[in-house]
């Protein structure tokens, strides 16, 4: 029986990875690159992103011509062309197999030390590429980060956290 990640179609995990303007797309964007923050909106919270954005796609790029009413119908909706439940609970299910012995090999390959700033203290395993965005939990996809590395980082993938904080002046 697949688990995690595992259990999901090639397009179904391409909806993982949709960045626009930096940001990645749990939903919702606009034609003009804003993109909306809920994975869930409420009618009242689409209704309000309609009105500031001339076009709105779903997160499957398809055009958003009627706005759902809200209950049912969103909840369609978001299962056809957004982030399903089946898909978040393949990430759920993929998150939860980062295992205490999985940890420890982690830890005892990598050092003890965050992979970012060097720092021993508050340490934490972390998905170089997320899962949230198609990132599987497996030993060449995890490392350490200590506490606020991994926050600054949050669901970005390593290559746009370097970016990041090289465009925000982070170096150590």
């Amino acid at each position: 029986m697949k688990r995690g990640l595992k259990k999901l179609t090639p397009k179904e995990l391409s909806k993982l990875n949709i960045i626009v303007n930096g940001k990645v797309v749990r939903s919702f964007y606009s034609d003009d690159g804003d993109v909306m923050a809920s994975p869930s909106p409420t009618y009242k919270q689409m209704k309000s992103f309609a009105n500031k954005h001339k076009i709105i796609y779903a997160l499957d790029g398809t055009i958003v011509k009627r706005m759902p009413l809200g209950g049912r119908e969103l909840y369609l909706f978001r299962e056809h062309h957004g982030i399903s439940t089946k898909m978040s609970e393949a990430i759920r299910e993929e998150a939860m197999m980062l295992n205490d012995s999985i940890k420890k090999k982690v830890f005892d390959r990598d050092g003890k030390k965050c992979a970012v700033c060097g720092s021993t203290e508050k340490l934490c395993i972390d998905h170089i590429f997320p899962v949230s965005r198609g990132g599987f939990t497996q030993m060449d996809n995890l490392q350490i980060l200590c506490e606020k590395c991994n926050i600054q980082k949050s669901n970005m993938a390593m290559e746009e956290f370097h970016l990041w904080r090289i465009n925000h002046g982070k170096t150590d």
